[in-house]
């Protein structure tokens, strides 16, 4: 049988949900950001998918999915069109 994949997650043990997804939030915020500073600056605006989509577009449209849901879905504050 095979090994279940275990997925990363930020260190550190929370029972408070707001603290937690604050947690997960800064992790893979970190985790785009880094793998995508690998990437050659060719890399980064070339697609290697049927949508179009490059890796520095998956990353701005990333950046305005957060705003959107955390600044206006969650806190309620307005935010500009993208």
């Amino acid at each position: 049988m095979a090994t279940p994949q275990v997925l990363p997650e930020p260190e550190g043990f929370t029972a408070d949900p707001t603290a937690l997804l604050e947690r997960y939030l800064v992790f893979y915020r970190e985790t785009v950001i880094r793998k995508a500073s690998y990437l050659s600056e060719p890399a980064l605006r070339a697609s290697r998918l049927p949508s179009g989509w490059s890796p520095i577009e998956l990353v701005r449209h990333l950046g305005y999915m957060e705003r959107r849901w955390i600044v206006w879905g969650f806190l309620g504050e307005p935010v500009d069109e993208p």
